[in-house]
């Protein structure tokens, strides 16, 4: 037997509508959920990091017009992501995970910059491991702010992306989509971690907003599916992460701000809970809570939501999950 607890380190830094079709999946619905024995492990959690390099503009009424229209602690990002590595590589975790939104609006020079100060974390003798956001990639929102005026600067593909943080768990992924930037990675022996990539960044057009809302693809969801029944196969414990929530985490939450949630919802968490793998831990809301969902065969999710780190009050998570004997 085992036992999951939440700790909440309220860490004050001071300073497309889808698609109708269902998913093709092979589980049945009426299949009892397995479930493996999860080893004693502990990590921390930070999501929505928003960095931004003031390099590329703090002053001038560009940048204010956009600040002013923005609850994130744009300014102080650097600041922020500093002090909280700081404080987390003195945390006795084996690994920190990054459930997405790396950066401001997925600037080249920004994911360098995360990359960097990651390799400070990845010193201190923490794994560390990333999955994108809806800000991260081909974003036409990545600018340059110079007085009155915006300017585009280089924005991030998927092949790039992987480069940057290769050593932040693109690197260390014992299998991973072809068409996604989903991996999955065994952080201690007996766990399977999957990092899915919920984001639609393939459908952003540069000149057009850019697409906030997830959803997976068929080939995507066939490849979580594979590698479930292969961890099955192999009784591994699992655990997930993603951008987006699985789970509604407050009445009519899908309804009025669906795009926090992932499209077809209902049946992902079908999907997970039918494999065991019961906990995912989100971000992209800027807010902390968890919230779960029991089905009629008696298998269940829970979404552990992690607030922003530049969104007051700055929190990341530390997660202890201990063996305990009967």
């Amino acid at each position: 037997m085992y036992k999951i607890f939440f700790i909440f380190l309220g860490v004050t830094l001071g300073l497309f509508a889808c698609s109708q079709k269902s998913y093709d999946v092979k589980y049945k619905k009426g299949d009892n959920p397995l479930y493996v024995k999860h080893p004693a492990t502990k990590f921390a959690i930070m999501s929505d990091l928003h960095f931004y390099d003031t390099i590329l503009g703090k002053d001038g009424k560009a940048f204010e017009d956009y600040i002013d229209n923005d609850r994130k602690l744009l300014i102080e990002s650097e600041e922020i992501l500093d002090k909280a590595i700081e404080k987390i590589s003195a945390e006795d975790v084996d690994f920190v995970i990054i459930p997405g939104d790396l950066t401001k609006d997925g600037e080249e020079i920004n994911h360098k910059k995360v990359a960097e100060k990651l390799a400070k974390l990845k010193q201190s003798g923490k794994k560390v491991f990333v999955i994108n956001g809806n800000h991260d990639l081909l974003n036409g929102h990545s600018l340059r702010y110079v007085n009155d005026s915006k300017e585009r600067v280089e924005t991030t593909d998927r092949e790039e992306f992987m480069e940057f943080y290769k050593d932040f768990g693109f690197g260390d992924a014992i299998d991973q989509d072809k068409e996604s930037l989903s991996y999955v990675f065994e952080p201690v022996e007996g766990l399977w971690f999957l990092a899915m990539d919920s984001c639609m960044w393939y459908k952003n057009d540069l000149d057009e907003e850019p697409v906030v809302d997830g959803e997976f693809r068929q080939s995507t969801v066939t490849w979580i599916e594979s590698v479930l029944q292969k961890a099955n196969k192999e009784n591994k414990a699992l655990l997930g992460m993603m951008h987006h929530g699985a789970l509604e985490h407050y009445n009519s939450n899908e309804k009025y701000y669906g795009e926090y949630v992932v499209n077809r919802n209902e049946e992902i968490i079908k999907l997970f809970a039918a494999y065991g793998l019961n906990f995912v831990f989100t971000g992209h809301f800027h807010s902390q809570d968890i919230v779960s969902k029991k089905l009629k065969n008696g298998s269940f999710l829970y979404d552990i939501e992690t607030g922003s780190l530049v969104t007051h009050p700055c929190p990341y998570r530390i997660i202890n999950i201990s063996e305990r004997s009967e």
